[in-house]
């Protein structure tokens, strides 16, 4: 038996842009809540990226469009490098030690971060369905 019903959700159109720009910004409010400081947040850039990758998909400059993405890219995998290093760093030294629970919430977020780099990536990742939304994994395409 089959649930026919489809429930409206807040998920917006899936841009490879757009969803970099979550990741990038889940993480560093994560670490933040942890207590972990950040060399860089790339706050300012990540702006000037939004702005270009926009620009670009209007223009149809998908090349161009494609470079910036490739740069939100390398954020989010310096963000989540620099944040694994620092959870590893803590567990040697013993000192303030985080709770499961941030253990936790770090271990999700760098999985989804993770997941996302690799979908930027690969236009097509066989074997994992393609993350549509950072708050709502489940989330599939009906085409």
């Amino acid at each position: 038996m089959f649930d026919s019903t489809v429930q409206h959700k807040a998920v917006a159109h899936p841009t490879d842009s757009r969803l970099l720009e979550v990741a990038r910004h889940k993480l560093v409010e994560l670490a933040k809540e942890c207590g972990l400081s950040l060399k860089q947040t790339f706050v300012k850039e990540a702006k000037q990226l939004t702005r270009r990758a926009g620009g670009y998909a209007h223009a149809k400059q998908f090349r161009r469009m494609r470079k910036v993405i490739n740069r939100r890219r390398t954020i989010v995998g310096r963000l989540s490098r620099e944040i694994e290093r620092q959870v590893a760093k803590q567990i040697t030294n013993q000192v303030a030690a985080l709770s499961a629970e941030f253990k936790g919430m770090i271990k999700e977020a760098l999985v989804k971060a993770k997941r996302l780099m690799t979908q930027t990536k690969h236009r097509k990742s066989k074997g994992v369905p393609k993350l549509y939304s950072w708050h709502a994994p489940e989330t599939e395409c009906i085409s």
